[in-house]
């Protein structure tokens, strides 16, 4: 199957707060981590672009991503760091209560180590400072609001401004003790169990381990307990005894696998012999074809030699035949001149006469 960025924008698009959700996508995208920077560049848009509604749960995806893909890479942690600040302000400052779940999620990364102390501790830090600034711009609008209303109505609303006040003061008094996280887990308990999934599934990992560990220190105990008292029940004389009968049944059974073992190696030798004497007339063969191959090679560079000879023969006869063609060429042609000037004489002197 190869990764498509369309099914994953349309998963992003209907995700919502609840375990199976978010723990599907996770693994989805993890199984497609080779294209980890594709990914967080469409989780990062399907956040900004969402709603309200599924901001937190794109937090909580986050979070199972990190958790998850940090036993294999930290690639998505990489990848994500650069524009994790962003992501976190813009979660918290959804509303009120997203603040306490985004505090909650940076202080399991802390414990889990997914990014550094410092950096998360700065994360915080940024978003308090963010929530603090959001909220001291409302006080200045509700500040602006009252100016406008006459002084009795002022009077009047700071009554019972102080008397709300009073009340819900003595409310949060009452309630207090019972605070803690509770209220938060009565209203969302799918989401707040989710966010400490993963450190329970390892303190069960963990418990497991160690109780697997007592159960071997256990039996280990148990059996050295019982092999101490089956020695101490024994008398030295029995034990030489039953180690010598031991011995006395041990001994046919390694005089076995001796013979065994020599036979084998008997076998073994004789193969080897077998294989030896191939090797020897494999050797004496490869000796014969190159001594033949030697033999042909020298009747063939004699062969060579002789035509080499014949050839320098056949190249000194074509010059000396040459030079005799071409001295009867030139005597030839001195007989001619000759002739021609002998005739020449001979009819000058008739032409005196």
């Amino acid at each position: 199957m190869t990764f498509s960025a369309v099914n994953l924008q349309n998963k992003l698009e209907q995700i919502d707060s609840s375990q199976s959700t978010i723990e599907t996508l996770s693994r989805y995208i993890i199984f497609y981590r080779m294209n980890y920077e594709v990914i967080t560049d469409i989780i990062i848009k399907s956040l900004f672009k969402s709603d309200k509604s599924k901001k937190i749960p794109f937090l909580y995806l986050l979070n199972d991503i990190l958790q998850n893909e940090r036993r294999k890479s930290t690639n998505f942690a990489n990848c994500f760091k650069p524009k994790i600040s962003q992501i976190v302000e813009h979660i918290a400052l959804t509303d009120q209560g997203s603040i306490h779940r985004v505090q909650r999620t940076l202080q399991i990364w802390i414990d889990r180590k997914i990014y550094p102390q410092e950096f998360i501790v700065g994360l915080i830090h940024s978003i308090e400072n963010s929530s603090k600034s959001q909220q001291g711009g409302r006080t200045t609008q509700k500040m602006d609001h009252q100016n406008s209303i006459s002084h009795s109505n002022e009077k009047d609303n700071q009554k019972k401004h102080s008397h709300d006040q009073q009340q819900k003061f003595q409310k949060e008094t009452k309630q207090q003790p019972q605070q803690g996280g509770g209220e938060e887990l009565n209203k969302e308990p799918e989401e707040f169990v989710y966010s400490g999934q993963f450190a329970i599934d390892d303190l069960i990992e963990d418990l497991n381990e160690i109780n697997n560990l007592i159960y071997d220190v256990k039996g280990f105990d148990k059996k050295n307990n019982e092999q101490n008292q089956v020695m101490s029940q024994i008398k030295k004389g029995d034990l030489e005894k039953q180690v010598a009968t031991a011995n006395q049944d041990y001994i046919p059974v390694c005089q076995r696998l001796v013979n065994v073992k020599v036979e084998f190696l008997e076998k073994f030798r004789k193969n080897l012999n077998s294989e030896l004497e191939l090797r020897s007339k494999l050797g004496e063969l490869i000796q014969n074809l190159n001594k033949k191959l030697r033999e042909e090679l020298y009747k063939k560079q004699k062969i060579r030699a002789l035509c080499e000879n014949q050839l320098i023969g056949l190249t000194d006869l074509k010059e000396r035949i040459s030079e005799k063609i071409n001295q009867r060429k030139r005597n030839y042609e001195n007989n001619i001149q000759t002739n021609q000037e002998n005739e020449k004489n001979r009819k000058f002197n008739v032409y005196k006469k």
